[in-house]
């Protein structure tokens, strides 16, 4: 969504090709999942569509540099739009359900948490790494976000590009009442989830120690 005030998505949310075309990440996704559904009728196929994970694990993933940078309070802008935080060990045990009876064939299930916004998830990085008196307090509006991607794809940047700064201030919420029924998911809070993660940046020495 563009609008915090629209309701999260669930399985049932209709499919916005016009909007998907523009960012290719969510186009293959997509392709993905239809390809797997197509061959329920001769294959015990299930679809699990987890949200943004953290956890053990993600603290050198590209994607997670501004965080790692938040943690260490040297990040100090946020964008608009917002994120749903899920664990990894949550997504495993439901991975591990899904292989059960218990998952119903050809069904897709939404793992997803806690809906927060970008800024409040900066925050609780910078304030879980001991940096919190540096959170991001800086808003950066889109528009400039837009330039600033422009610019960094001339550049042959692989983190500024137009495809993360349309993605970026969107509103990527949902809903795992389909999971939560049906597969026993039960997500950790967005704190505790991110939690692990900054745990997983001191492992490496990406932090001070507390």
């Amino acid at each position: 969504h563009r609008s915090p005030l629209e309701p999260p998505l669930d399985e049932d949310a209709a499919w916005d090709a016009t909007q998907a075309a523009s960012v290719g990440y969510l186009a293959t996704k997509r392709a993905a999942e239809e390809l797997v559904l197509s061959r329920a009728r001769e294959l015990d196929v299930v679809v699990l569509s987890p949200s943004n994970i953290f956890g053990r694990g993600d603290a050198l993933k590209s994607s997670r540099r501004t965080q790692v940078k938040a943690a260490q309070g040297r990040w100090r802008f946020y964008t608009d739009g917002g994120v749903s935080i899920v664990d990894i060990d949550s997504c495993v045990a439901a991975m591990l359900t899904a292989m059960t009876p218990r998952a119903r064939r050809g069904e897709r299930y939404i793992l997803a948490g806690e809906n927060v916004t970008i800024k409040h998830m900066l925050r609780l990085f910078a304030e879980l790494g001991g940096h919190a008196d540096r959170a991001p307090s800086w808003r950066l509006p889109g528009s400039v976000l837009t330039a600033l991607c422009f610019l960094g794809e001339l550049l042959g940047s692989s983190s500024f590009t137009l495809e993360r700064a349309r993605v970026a201030t969107l509103y990527h919420w949902y809903h795992a009442d389909k999971a939560r029924r049906e597969l026993g998911f039960h997500p950790l809070s967005a704190r505790d989830a991110i939690a692990s993660s900054v745990a997983a940046m001191r492992h490496l020495r990406l932090l001070d120690s507390p």
